[in-house]
């Protein structure tokens, strides 16, 4: 193992944090830099991942099988590493959490382990955005253990894992940010959620829309209706599963509610810079309310006509066809205060009926949509 080599893989890791597409080749070459058969990013709680590891691409069938069979339960590596590593270590090898005999005896060791090969093991541990992981590194028989050598040039980079966790976390979230905006900027309401299906970040329109028949609770997208609910939570849980590149998105649910269209809410897996392979950014929930009118975003609004952010918000519930009694329940204003405002809007927009003031803010979404 050479500093130079290891230092030029972990580059490597850097460029696929940015171009998560490039994740596969980037650990099959820190693999090679280590002279390992492969490596992978384990966190301390794994359930809490799906158990879907970013590894490189030897260590496939190995992790299906740690999965599948359980071994993921009776992991001695991760039992015995994980109380070192809080209490301080960076690097651990194979010698640190086993004898030599219980490398023998133990079933974890003589089944798994002997089936692939892979009977060493070096393991560097790092926190990222709080959350604590590490990056274990695989041998054969034949490339034999690693050194204490070894270990103080795995240890000279050790700062760097936790930075490209995080780095890779941060961008796929900017992707989200990016993606949410600019569906708010057609009329969309919309959420980013995480591999477990909460919400991460949900734009303004997701936050107004989503109550009655859809709604919010406890950070998680519900259907009001018992059955729905179950196919939407089931439609998320697809979305947010590891699945083959090009696998279509799961179809889009229609929520009835008692007058007008129904809702339809569509999930789309997390792809491009947006796919965080460490899934904490795992999809995009789209709702979209088939009965409201196209409209415009309330600061364009205010950019366009020089309302008010109270006057913005009254003119978008009313161009979506709320009378001006339920718009004022609906906003949580006096009836007395939206006359007052609607009277504003008016003079501003230089219109003096409701319906020319859904006419005039129809064409404006409606000029958005086709710019977007």
């Amino acid at each position: 193992m050479r500093s130079a080599e290891v230092a030029h893989a972990l580059d490597g890791l850097y460029d696929a944090a940015v171009t998560p597409d490039r994740w596969p080749d980037a650990l099959h070459q820190f693999a090679r830099a280590t002279g390992s058969v492969g490596c992978l990013f384990y966190p301390q709680h794994p359930e809490g991942t799906g158990l879907v590891f970013p590894a490189s691409p030897d260590m496939r069938d190995f992790l299906s099988d740690f999965v599948q069979e359980g071994w993921w339960l009776a992991d001695h590596r991760a039992h015995r590493g994980w109380p070192l590593l809080e209490r301080g270590a960076t690097i651990l090898l194979e010698h640190d959490i086993a004898t030599n005999e219980e490398r023998r005896s133990l079933p974890y060791y003589k089944e798994l382990l002997a089936r692939y090969d892979l009977p060493w093991w070096a393991a560097i541990g790092f926190i990222a955005d709080g959350q604590r992981w590490c990056l274990p590194i695989l041998r054969s028989e034949r490339q034999g253990p690693f050194t204490k050598a070894e270990a103080a040039v795995l240890a000279d980079a050790a700062p760097h894992y936790g930075r490209v966790v995080s780095l890779a976390g941060k961008l796929a979230l900017a992707e989200g940010l990016g993606a949410v905006e600019a569906l708010e900027r057609m009329g969309r309401a919309v959420l980013v959620v995480d591999r477990a299906g909460l919400i991460v970040v949900a734009n303004a329109l997701a936050e107004s829309d989503a109550r009655g028949d859809v709604r919010i609770s406890r950070n998680r997208l519900r259907a009001a209706d018992p059955a729905t609910d179950r196919r939407l939570q089931m439609i998320i849980a697809q979305a947010v599963s590891p699945r083959e590149p090009g696998t279509p998105p799961p179809p889009p649910l229609f929520v009835t509610r008692q007058e007008g269209r129904p809702w339809m809410i569509e999930a789309f897996p997390a792809a491009g810079r947006m796919r965080d392979v460490f899934r904490r950014i795992a999809a995009l929930i789209v709702i979209t309310d088939l009965n409201a009118r196209a409209r415009p975003t309330d600061a364009l609004i205010r950019e366009a006509f020089g309302l008010t952010p109270a006057e913005a918000r009254l003119a978008t519930v009313l161009a979506a066809g709320e009378d001006l009694r339920k718009a004022a329940d609906l906003l949580g204003v006096a009836y007395e205060t939206a006359r007052v405002q609607l009277k504003a809007i008016f003079g501003k927009m230089q219109v003096s009926r409701q319906a020319e003031l859904a006419a005039v803010l129809a064409k404006i979404a409606q000029s958005q949509k086709s710019v977007v």
